[in-house]
């Protein structure tokens, strides 16, 4: 640790303890005389009732061409509109209210009844009220941990429950929200109130609490205060943020001391060369070509170290951070010890810590203030709070901490001695109570204390409640909070945001400096409010009444029916009285906090001093401005300053100021409002300050020579940079894996677009596109952590979240999925964008603002894919329409159909349809036909991966002990042989794996429940059947070739389609199908197209429609073979019925079930019509579909075990038509449904594994229902279809 800057003892830092001193010059009623919290007639909107006029007309103008009139101006208009920018979304949730009391939550209110104070936490950052409410509004169940809603820092409004805000309210701000505390029933969460001499403490007051969902106080709230306190300080920088001066004059402390180290930026001559070990930077500043830096750089950082306000432009890939870097670097090398430290500021804790660990590495003295870091290894490291436990605290004489903590302990004592009649209450208040605060006459608490003297007399034992019990009798009752349950049987609440900003706004909110600023709760003694008892009131009492029955002195001859409202008019004034003494208490408990934090950063100041780099962001930098200020730094750097609200550095500017350092890109992400009109004309308050000096023409520096983005990916942002050019570097990357050398791509579409509950935009077509693609990519090597796919609406992100994690061929993965407006200042390798807009009334909202298109076409490095209606935003927007001229240009980037190459063959491949991608497994639709290591050829179709993870299918072959040939494929773990005597010592054979115990299947879930095992049990090795697959994009299972080994060491297997000849059959009937010759015969290159396979006839297959068996085949084609379980009575199909043209009417499932949940469907059957013979077959398979969409009336039963088993052979039969089978038939869905039937009663046994698998291989073999069930359980060999079942004597399984 480096000296102390100071010698000799410490003094009292009279800054700091000035700092809140009141300026005499401030006239009530002043914007300066405003506090930052508004008032409840400002949130009720009744002085703008009463005139009819709009807040917004009284709103200055933010003035963007040409200069301000003056200082008082500039800083009034900002504060002004910062103010409405944070306090109007609370106004306008209030002001619905109003007029709906009753309503429900919407998009951006939210609305909590029964509210109640539970007690007060003294915490040393303020006296907090705890309240507990019910979300029975919200009408879900929410996700406190990802949801918005009472984040640290949000302002609320209560009001009680009989007013609903047409009078009364109450403004707070949340303090904190323990998820303990939220996820009780009913949820808690602390509050700060507003103003002190509004603080509540009736337990038995009901309030209902609104909440804005849009904007942030927080991020407001210090920014306001730092303004006014600007106003009446020197405002350095004010001739050029306010005047507008466009010549930039040199920083004070440079001219006073010009030189400068830069010899580790610029080549030295010789061993012994020190030309530019102490260079005057005013008038040498060497024009040699830097080895580090290009020319633009070069230029930018010679500003930077010249000019007391320096703009940097850096538009994306240029190295503006980089150029930051080295001027640190050379600032922190002239730095004395006795030299404040220099302030690094930025918008977000990302982009704070991503400098300060490049300045770590040259300077490890430096202090993280405030918010919370992700970097756990070098920035927490140097947070405040842990460099103030590794460092002594130093000692000043008069610190205001020490007995600031005494003041708030004696306060906490008044407080909680007013409070204790209402703590753990066991008993009504007692007469001595009521006395005590002249509630009662001395002859009233006689008459209470002895008792009616005409009937008996009370004493103080008379009743366990006291005298008061006694004399209430039965109008006395429990109290109790009426809160409702709110257990929602629907969905959760959608989440609000992406977590990483719900958690900055949190840690923002206090800092986690120390052990009283915890980010989770609020530190602090618990005092618990209670109130047990109450008086029961009887109707038509009026308050005439009350008064007149409290002026007999014996209080026994009061008549009992108003007993109860006196007790309770007694009761509300005894709180009534409390609380104003409470909030004379909390007032002084506000002071002491102060001091207190004073005193604290008294000790902070003189820890910070010793550092010579201080960070934080641009809120914290107006949360602590009297720390820092305290400080007097001479130089400030502002990263991110084009996305920073002009106020929040304005409110930086401290006395000291020397030396402005603003770098950014105007061109990108503006700063956000949480009002969007306040961001357009005539308020103009998204415009930062940087884009105001650059488009006003103060000098700035632009960088010019990008190092991120390929060329092909590059020329898309020329027509917003037109003179950036591409850094040599940039064109020796390698191309992207599987695209052939085509970078960049627009795939476009016409798939309509819709809104989901939060009003945000999705496209689901174009997300199965993307997640497509991102799967594709991955099979091909691509590192999932290297792909990144970026949409402008959280309702497409969702979608793409959702589907990645759900594909099969994306296992335990983290996916970068982000919106654009949370990516600013990131990159990857690839970028995968979804545009999502697509509509009749061509309108493409902020898709079509020219700084999101920046940001969104400026991420990637090699790789970048868009997806999206090109003729939508080409017709809305003209800079999409140069982007989309520059795509349609050589290399022509932009197309309906999307380009896929194989990279072991070099095929090309188109994709229209987001289905299309189930066709393609990272390869081409060619055979492999290479070696595998067990020493057979590869019969899959061409994949990208290694061989080493698939499992061989072919037959073993290899001689056994016994002489015979093993019976079991290859890439099993072991030898087989019907004689069960010749095991191989090849290989150890295992026991049959126990079946794992499956949860019970959700009737209501609307997708197949997926196996939790994956046993390696063939079922028909010899015998594969394939369907046409007619199921949404994400609804197969394909080949998962990155899966790891499971628990038993097997791989996940993968099944070839087997061309062999079926045997030869009668011929009876002949039926045309469509593509059998494509989806049948692996080793068969086919040419692929995009039409979809209903529409294209090919070679005739030959079936029998009674028996469901083979015909001989015509024309040498091999036809594939059926089981004849799908043409059997079991499935409900006559196929007596087939040439009649008569409706068929087909129920499947237990006929025990209700009629609603069966599933009926007609059809029109000809023996001679093979498309309705198919669609008869497959609609009979896909029982379990989640798709119901796509086939309408289809409903899976649950109930019936044979029902779960069709859907799983449904599935077993896809993936037999993709060539994609990994497994054999899923044992654990069959298994599934017998447990299902076995809680509900349908059946009265669950068979063993070796049953499950009898029943499975009879029906594969041709087996009805009725044979394979209805008697008991079938143990069916495997080995021929011809043979017959045995019928086991055991008891039947079904009822």
């Amino acid at each position: 640790m480096s000296k102390p800057k100071t010698s000799g003892p410490l003094k009292p830092n009279m800054d700091l303890r000035n700092y809140d001193t009141r300026d005499d010059s401030i006239v009530q009623g002043s914007w300066r005389s405003v506090k930052e919290i508004p008032r409840a007639d400002e949130i009720l909107s009744l002085s703008m009732e009463s005139d009819g006029q709009e807040a917004e007309k009284f709103l200055p103008a933010n003035i963007i061409d040409g200069p301000w009139e003056s200082k008082e101006t500039y800083l009034r208009a900002h504060y002004e509109l910062l103010r409405e920018d944070a306090v109007a979304p609370l106004r306008d949730a209030v002001a619905e209210v109003r007029r709906c009391p009753w309503m429900q939550d919407k998009r951006d209110v939210c609305i909590y009844e029964q509210a109640y104070v539970l007690g007060i936490t003294f915490s040393r950052r303020g006296l907090a009220l705890r309240m507990a409410f019910s979300t029975a509004r919200s009408g879900k169940a929410i996700l406190w941990e990802q949801s918005k809603r009472l984040v640290p820092g949000t302002l609320v409004a209560l009001s009680p429950v009989d007013d609903a805000f047409q009078n009364d309210c109450i403004i707070a701000v949340v303090a904190a929200r323990p998820l303990v505390g939220l996820q009780a029933d009913p949820p808690e969460v602390d509050l700060f109130l507003a103003e002190a001499s509004e603080f509540e403490i009736d337990p038995m007051k009901e309030w209902m609490m609104v909440e804005s969902r849009t904007g942030y106080f927080e991020a407001y709230r210090h920014t306001l205060t730092a303004l006014q306190k600007l106003m009446s300080e020197k405002f350095p920088m004010s001739d050029y943020l306010v005047g507008l001066r466009g010549e930039v004059g040199t920083p004070k402390y440079v001219q006073r001391n010009p030189f400068a180290n830069l010899t580790t930026l610029f080549p030295m001559n010789g061993p012994g060369d020190t030309s530019h070990e102490n260079t005057n930077v005013l008038t040498h500043f060497p024009t040699c070509h830097s080895s580090v830096l290009d020319s633009s750089q070069q230029i930018a950082l010679e500003r930077i170290l010249t000019k007391e306000l320096a703009l940097v432009q850096g538009p994306p890939g240029t190295g503006k951070t980089h150029v930051s870097v080295s001027a640190l670097k050379i600032l922190l090398g002239g730095l004395s010890d006795e030299e404040p430290p220099i302030i690094i500021a930025s918008q977000t804790n990302h982009a704070l810590d991503q400098l300060l660990r490049h300045v770590a590495e040259f300077e490890p003295n430096f202090v993280r203030i405030g918010g919370r870091t992700a970097d756990q290894d070098v920035i927490k490291k140097r947070t405040l709070f842990e460099v103030s436990r590794q460092t002594k605290a130093p000692v000043i004489p008069g610190n205001l901490r020490t007995p600031a903590i005494a003041s708030l302990r004696r306060h906490e004592e008044r407080v909680k001695a007013l409070l204790a009649p209402l703590r753990d209450q066991s008993r009504p208040l007692s007469a001595e109570l009521l006395l005590k605060f002249g509630l009662l006459t001395e002859a009233q608490y006689e008459s209470l204390r002895y008792g009616d003297t005409d009937w008996i007399r009370v004493g103080n034992e008379a009743s366990p409640q006291g005298s008061i019990g006694s004399w209430l009798g039965s109008s006395l009752e429990r109290f109790t909070m009426k809160m409702p349950t709110t257990h929602f049987p629907q969905e959760p609440e959608a989440v609000d945001l992406e977590i990483e900003q719900l958690k900055e706004w949190e840690a923002e909110t206090k800092g986690g400096n120390n052990e009283d600023e915890r980010i989770d709760a609020l530190s602090g003694t618990w005092f618990p409010i209670t109130e047990r008892f109450t008086g029961r009131c009887e109707i038509h009492v009026r308050p005439e009444e009350v008064h007149a029955a409290l002026r007999i002195q014996d209080i026994w001859k009061i008549p009992e029916r108003l007993r109860g409202a006196i007790y309770v008019y007694l009761q509300t004034t005894f709180k009534q009285i409390i609380c104003a003494s409470v909030r004379q208490e909390a007032q002084e408990y506000a002071r002491a906090v102060r001091q207190y934090q004073i005193g604290k950063w008294e000790v902070d100041s003189a820890i910070i001093a010793r550092s010579k780099v201080v960070g934080l962001t641009t809120t914290a930098l107006s949360k602590y401005r009297p720390l820092i200020e305290s400080l007097k730094p001479r130089v400030v750097v502002v990263e991110e300053a084009a996305e920073t609200l002009e106020g929040l550095i304005a409110a930086g500017c401290i006395k000291s100021l020397e030396h402005l350092i603003l770098v950014g890109d105007h061109q990108q992400l503006r700063g956000s409002c949480a009002v969007a009109d306040l961001a357009e004309e005539p308020f103009n308050l998204g415009v930062s300050m940087f884009e105001r000096l650059v488009t006003n023409g103060v000098e700035f520096s632009m960088l010019s020579k990008q190092r991120r983005m390929i060329p092909e990916i590059s020329r898309m942002i020329k027509p917003i940079y037109e003179h950036l050019e591409d850094y040599s570097g940039v064109c020796n990357r390698t191309d992207v894996p599987g695209m052939g050398g085509i970078n960049s791509y627009f795939f476009t579409h016409h798939w309509r677009e819709g809104n989901d509950a939060q009003s945000s935009f999705y496209n689901p077509w174009e997300a199965d596109m993307v997640v497509g693609l991102f799967a594709y990519l991955v099979l091909n090597g691509t590192r999932a952590a290297d792909i990144t796919v970026l949409t402008f609406y959280n309702g497409q992100r969702k979608r793409i979240l959702q589907a990645l994690r759900a594909h099969p061929d994306l296992h335990e993965q983290y996916y970068n999925v982000k919106t654009v407006d949370s990516y600013q200042g990131e990159e990857n390798e690839i970028i995968l964008l979804s545009l999502v807009r697509c509509n009749a009334d061509k309108k493409i909202g902020f898709v079509g603002l020219p700084n999101r298109i920046c940001v969104a076409m400026s991420r990637a490095r090699r790789g970048f894919y868009l997806f999206g209606s090109a003729e939508t935003i080409g017709r809305c927007d003209t800079l999409w329409w140069k982007i989309l001229r520059i795509l349609s240009d050589e290399p022509k980037r932009i197309g309906y159909a999307f380009p896929i190459t194989c990279s072991g063959h070099g095929n090309t491949s188109w994709i229209k349809e987001p289905h299309d991608w189930l066709e393609f497994h990272g390869g081409c639709e060619m055979p492999c036909n290479q070696p595998m290591p067990c020493g057979h050829t590869c019969i899959f179709k061409c994949h990208p991966f290694e061989h080493d993870q698939l499992i061989c299918s072919q037959p073993c072959m290899r001689t056994l002990p016994c002489g015979h040939k093993c019976q079991a494929e290859c890439g099993v773990t072991y030898c087989q042989c019907p004689c069960n005597r010749g095991v191989s010592n090849r290989r150890t054979a295992p026991a049959l794996p126990a079946m794992p115990v499956l949860p019970e299947p959700n009737p209501n879930a609307n997708g197949r429940q997926k196996p939790t095992a994956k046993q390696p049990i063939t079922v028909l090795p010899n015998l594969q059947f394939m369907l046409p697959d007619r199921r949404e994009v994400g609804t197969p299972r394909p080949l998962t070739p990155n899966k790891p080994v499971n628990s038993n060491g097997v791989k996940p297997r993968m099944t070839a389609e087997l061309a062999r000849k079926p045997p030869a059959v009668k011929q009876k009937h002949r039926v045309k199908r469509q593509v059998w010759n494509e989806i049948w015969t692996p080793s068969l290159p086919v040419s692929k197209t995009n039409e979809q396979p209903e529409h294209r006839e090919v070679q005739a297959l030959d079936l029998d429609l009674e028996t469901g068996k083979q015909i001989e085949p015509t024309n040498g084609y091999t036809p594939m073979p059926k089981p004849k379980v799908l043409f059997e009575q079991a499935n409900g199909l006559d196929v007596s019925k087939a040439d009649t043209q008569e409706p068929v009417l087909q129920i499947i499932g237990n006929e025990n079930m209700p009629t609603a949940a069966r599933r009926r469907t007609e059809y029109h059957v000809k023996g001679s019509d093979a498309k309705e013979i198919i669609n008869r077959v497959e609609d009979l398979m896909i029982l379990d579909s989640p798709r119901e969409e796509r086939f309408p009336g289809h409903k899976a039963s649950l109930d019936s075990p044979v029902a779960t088993l069709k859907g799983q052979l449904k599935e077993h039969f896809d993936d037999q038509f993709n060539g994609l089978s990994g497994r054999p038939m899923n044992m654990n869905g069959l298994r599934n449904g017998y447990l299902h039937g076995l809680r509900n009663g349908r059946v009265n046994r669950l068979p063993n594994a070796g049953q499950l698998m009898g029943i499975s291989n009879g029906l594969l073999n041709g087996y009805s229902e009725v044979q394979c069930i209805s008697n008991g359980t079938s143990n069916v060999t495997s080995s021929s279809s011809s043979a017959s079942p045995t019928i086991l004597a055991e008891p039947s399984l079904m009822d």
